[in-house]
């Protein structure tokens, strides 16, 4: 079975975002962790000013914490799927005056992380304050013995910022034309 890392792609004219505002686990969030308190209810994302031209909301929405932020379809596409350990958390995106778009986003938090990094055959940067952290992969490779045939979306261990989404999952949304999404294949990934 192959994997994917499950990224943003923002396209022409596509709206880029700011960090998450008004949470205090945004930490917890971009780390896999389970949270013990849902995120506020007027959490939010801007867009970002430096782009500020680029306005359409894809179905996936590119944003400064790398997070999986997606529209209600595909949010809806996702619930559908039975996915295990995954959390989903309303967000508003305020456009570039300020003003919320009327539907509301979504953050896909899986919440599974598995230690499947094969360290011994991946090209990895540690980081020096928290040596448990990855802080560049130029080449990353699973040990697929680690992963579990029910494990669909998960978190690498020691790479936990990103999801990581099993073929079939990605072949399936890419074949409903969600945008704004790009699987990079493991072999092709860098950060």
């Amino acid at each position: 079975m192959e994997y994917f890392v499950w990224k943003a792609l923002a396209g022409k004219g596509a709206a880029v975002l700011t960090e998450l505002k008004n949470v205090d686990n945004s930490v917890d969030i971009k780390r896999g962790r389970k949270l013990l308190v849902p995120i506020a209810k007027d959490a939010y994302f801007e867009m970002n000013p430096q782009y500020p031209k680029d306005i359409l909301l894809e179905d996936q929405v590119s944003n400064m914490d790398y997070m999986v932020v997606v529209s209600p379809k595909l949010t809806e596409f996702l619930i559908q799927s039975n996915l295990a350990q995954v959390e989903y958390f309303p967000v508003s995106i305020k456009n570039h005056k300020g003003v919320p778009h009327q539907e509301k986003y979504t953050i896909v938090h899986p919440t599974k992380v598995i230690d499947c990094i094969d360290k011994s055959k991946s090209d990895l940067m540690w980081n020096k304050i928290d040596p448990d952290i990855i802080s560049g992969c130029y080449e990353l490779v699973l040990d697929t013995d680690k992963i579990g045939e029910d494990d669909i979306i998960f978190r690498a261990k020691h790479l936990e910022t990103f999801v990581i989404v099993r073929e079939d999952l990605a072949e399936e949304i890419k074949e409903l034309g969600f945008t704004g999404v790009n699987m990079k294949e493991i072999d092709e990934f860098e950060a």
